[in-house]
C-alpha cells in the first residue's frame, strides 16, 4: 500500500475487518468492492451500492441478468463488469477458489493445490465466448448506452494465450489485430530466448 500511494491508485477489499483498517490507514485510496463477496442477492447488492464505495464489481452470473441491471441503473456509474470472465456459470466452488488464490498469493505460491471439477489448465478465449456471462464488444456499446461504463478484462492467472487474446479482441480493432499478435509473439520469443520471465 505504501508503494502504490500516490493519489490514483484504488483498493480492492472483501473483508470488513481488513477494509476498516484500510479506510483508516489509507484514506487516500478508493475503495472497490470486490467480485470475491459473491453479491447475488439483490437486496444486499443495492445496499452496497449505496455504500461508500469508489466501484461494486458485479458478480458475473449477473452480467445479463436484466432485473439486476435495471435495479443498477441508477448506481450505473460505480458498477464494475467482468466482461470474459471464463468460471463455470454459478459455480459452488467459486468462493473457496478466491480464498485459495488470495492464500497462494499471501503465501507467494502459485501451485497451493485447488481441487475443482471445472477446473482446467487449457482454457481458451474461444471457449469463453460460449460462456453466458461473456459480453461481447457490440454489448459492451449498449451497456455504455445504459451508463455502465466500468469493465474489467480478466486475465490474471490464466493462461498468456488466453489473456492475449482478451486484449486484442478488446483492444484493437479487428484489422489490426493480426499485426498485432505477430508483435506480441516475437516479443515474447524474444523474451523466451534470452531466458526472461514473463510478468502479467
Amino acid at each position: 500500500m505504501e508503494q502504490a500511494r500516490g493519489g490514483m491508485n484504488q483498493v480492492l477489499a472483501n473483508v470488513p475487518i481488513l477494509e476498516q483498517y484500510l479506510r483508516n490507514t489509507y484514506p487516500d485510496f478508493k475503495v472497490i468492492s470486490s467480485t470475491t463477496k459473491r453479491l447475488v442477492d439483490r437486496e444486499k447488492l443495492k445496499e452496497e451500492m449505496e455504500r461508500d464505495y469508489h466501484l461494486v464489481v458485479l458478480d458475473y452470473d449477473l452480467n445479463h441478468d436484466e432485473s439486476v441491471l435495471s435495479m443498477l441503473e441508477p448506481y450505473a456509474d460505480k458498477v464494475e463488469i467482468l466482461v470474459n470472465e471464463i468460471c463455470e456459470p454459478n459455480c459452488p466452488m467459486r468462493q473457496a477458489h478466491y480464498a485459495n488464490q488470495s492464500l497462494a498469493q499471501l503465501t507467494f505460491d502459485p501451485n497451493l493445490p485447488f481441487k475443482c471439477p471445472h477446473d482446467t489448465s487449457h482454457r481458451t478465449f474461444e471457449e469463453c465466448k460460449k460462456r453466458p456471462a461473456f459480453i461481447s464488444r457490440e454489448q459492451i456499446a449498449e451497456y455504455g448506452e445504459r451508463g455502465f461504463v466500468n469493465f474489467k478484462i480478466v486475465g490474471r492467472g490464466l493462461p498468456m494465450e488466453f489473456a492475449k487474446e482478451s486484449y486484442l479482441y478488446y483492444l484493437v480493432k479487428e484489422e489490426y489485430q493480426s499485426f498485432i499478435r505477430g508483435k506480441i509473439d516475437r516479443a515474447l520469443a524474444d523474451l523466451s530466448r534470452q531466458g526472461g520471465q514473463i510478468k502479467r
